[in-house]
């Protein structure tokens, strides 16, 4: 469903396509979800899109409509241990959803930001 809406928006003239990934996004990764993840950000690169912004977040915080038990359980250890997640670590924090969106709006909009590249923003990343 990404991708099919990614080829529309770029067929229908958009310059920006934007993401929401995962952290450990990795098309080659054993665990289903890191690959799943993955192996959509490598068919978006094919894509060929002129500006590709891939967002890879921790655990999102924020209120959802549907209940997910992993979800639940870790929400309240994260929101804990995020302090202790430093240096290389630190792309595993938790974040706010609203805080990856407002990213997201802000690089989408600023034109001269990484025209004609990919970019990939883990954890931290958000905050630039």
């Amino acid at each position: 469903m990404v991708l099919d809406a990614a080829t529309w928006a770029k067929g229908a003239g958009a310059k920006t396509v934007a993401l929401v990934s995962s952290v450990g996004a990795n098309p080659n990764a054993f665990a289903f979800y890191p690959r799943v993840k993955g192996e959509v950000e490598e068919a978006l690169k094919a894509l060929g899109v002129p500006r590709l912004l891939i967002f890879r977040p921790g655990l999102l915080l924020g209120d959802r409509s549907e209940f997910r038990f992993g979800e639940a359980l870790a929400t309240p250890l994260m929101r804990i241990l995020n302090f202790a997640l430093v240096g290389s670590t630190a792309r595993y924090r938790a974040i706010a959803a609203n805080d990856v969106a407002r990213a997201m709006v802000r690089m989408s909009l600023n034109d001269e930001a990484a025209v004609g590249k990919v970019v990939v923003a883990e954890g931290l990343d958000f905050y630039c």
